[in-house]
């Protein structure tokens, strides 16, 4: 049956109070990592286990990974929340089932293959109230693990291919609304309930988070704050065919996103068409796949570009997405 949930002992037993924050995460088929990343979460530093509370939603996995959860919660002194279904219904619907429950004052949004700081809750709580206003919020930083080294294709996404990974900026500060990456960051719950949560007419884990990122700024006033220091690993191996894969969708993904944010460029609304018509007629999707095994480093930015538009092409000519293997 869809629309199970479960609430360990601790969330039942704090049920009458409510959290100071609340950690969302979607998940998927990804058991074998979980319990790394919900015991960095369970042994967090500078925060009371009853002043936080783990929301995770279980998109439909075929891997067990609900009763693994409910098995390591059993045991767990912080407060755990799931929410499972039976169907795969993408991450912006995962998200929102997880946001439908979550009690906290403070959202801090994230993905399954985040593992945190032991301090992280405790820095993001620390800075919500410094900041209390509801348009207030706050992106931080995802980083490689130390071991396994990362690979020189990941070295390159955080550097010179930042384009196609996480576009963080440079430096502290404000900064604009379409760098709402959901690996970390954190708001008011204020301000969701009163502009909506992650559009589920996004399939795929691409551009809903940017779209909210926008709508929350356009409708509600958001304020997106980055500090490079706020740092959580990113424990997911990456590698050009994967990559070409994941950028494929971001590319179909991008009409819907596009469609969706005003955008005030008619010269990049004009560009955008013509790079479509010219991956639809001559960019055939084996070879963007025949390219990630067999290009050198220096082509990777071609590569992955190609699989892009190559993406928004289908999607503007209303093919289904193309299941690369």
């Amino acid at each position: 049956m869809d629309g199970q949930r479960y609430r360990n002992a601790a969330a039942s037993h704090f049920e009458h109070l409510p959290p100071s924050v609340s950690v969302v995460i979607p998940t998927f088929n990804r058991c074998e990592h979980l319990l790394q990343m919900l015991d960095s979460w369970a042994r967090q530093i500078g925060i009371d286990g009853k002043d936080y509370e783990i929301v995770i939603a279980d998109d439909g996995s075929s891997d067990a990974s609900a009763d693994c959860i409910r098995e390591w919660a059993e045991t767990s002194q912080v407060r755990v929340v799931l929410a499972w279904q039976t169907t795969n219904r993408g991450p912006a619907y995962a998200r929102n089932r997880a946001l439908a429950v979550a009690r906290g004052e403070i959202l801090l949004i994230t993905g399954d293959d985040i593992v945190p700081p032991l301090d992280f809750v405790a820095r993001h709580l620390a800075w919500h109230r410094a900041h209390t206003e509801e348009q207030s919020a706050l992106l931080g930083r995802v980083v490689w693990p130390d071991a396994p080294t990362p690979t020189p294709f990941m070295r390159w996404l955080e550097t010179a291919g930042h384009a196609f990974y996480f576009d963080f900026p440079d430096v502290a500060g404000e900064v604009p609304p379409d760098r709402f990456y959901t690996c970390n960051v954190s708001l008011k719950r204020a301000l969701v309930s009163r502009c909506g949560g992650f559009r589920e007419d996004f399939p795929f884990a691409s551009h809903e988070d940017l779209e909210m990122g926008m709508r929350l700024a356009q409708t509600g006033g958001m304020r997106l704050h980055y500090d490079p220091d706020l740092k959580a690993v990113h424990n997911h191996l990456l590698t050009p065919e994967s990559s070409v894969r994941r950028v494929y969708l971001n590319g179909y993904s991008s009409i819907l996103y596009w469609q969706r944010v005003a955008d005030d460029s008619p010269r990049w609304r004009c560009a955008a068409r013509r790079l479509c018509r010219g991956a639809a007629g001559l960019v055939p999707r084996k070879l963007i796949w025949r390219m990630a095994s067999l290009t050198p480093r220096r082509g990777w930015y071609a590569m992955l570009a190609l699989a892009y538009w190559r993406g928004a092409a289908d999607a503007v000519r209303g093919d289904r997405p193309f299941a690369f293997s």
